[in-house]
């Protein structure tokens, strides 16, 4: 059996994409903290910081807005990863699914075509 390019790539894009969320989970662990802004918002966010500097970890950074958007988009390219994971594991099933039954299908109706019935 050849191993085709393709095939190089789909498997390596795999082992990437669960390093990818293996390694947002963990941040997700490690490095969830707080903040709370001036108009009483809080947001809740993970990145890697130095947390040895204050006891307190919304007072040891601050972020602009631009930086909070950013964070929050990250976080919803984690679930949108997941989300995308799952319909595509899905998808394949079904496709399995349809093919052996369309394979079943057609031997089934391979085995009773090219005969006629029997004449008394």
């Amino acid at each position: 059996m050849k191993i085709s390019l393709r095939d190089i790539f789909k498997k390596a894009g795999f082992i990437i994409m669960i390093c990818f969320v293996g390694l947002m989970i963990a941040n997700k662990v490690m490095y969830t903290h707080i903040h709370k802004l001036e108009d009483g918002s809080v947001v809740v966010h993970a990145h890697p910081y130095d947390k040895s500097e204050n006891e307190n970890s919304g007072e040891t950074h601050h972020h602009v807005k631009a930086e909070l958007f950013f964070l929050q988009s990250l976080e919803l390219l984690f679930y949108m990863a997941i989300l995308s994971g799952i319909l595509y594991l899905g998808f394949l099933v079904l496709e399995i699914l349809s093919y052996s039954f369309v394979l079943y299908k057609s031997n089934n109706l391979s085995l009773s075509l090219g005969r006629a019935p029997p004449c008394n």
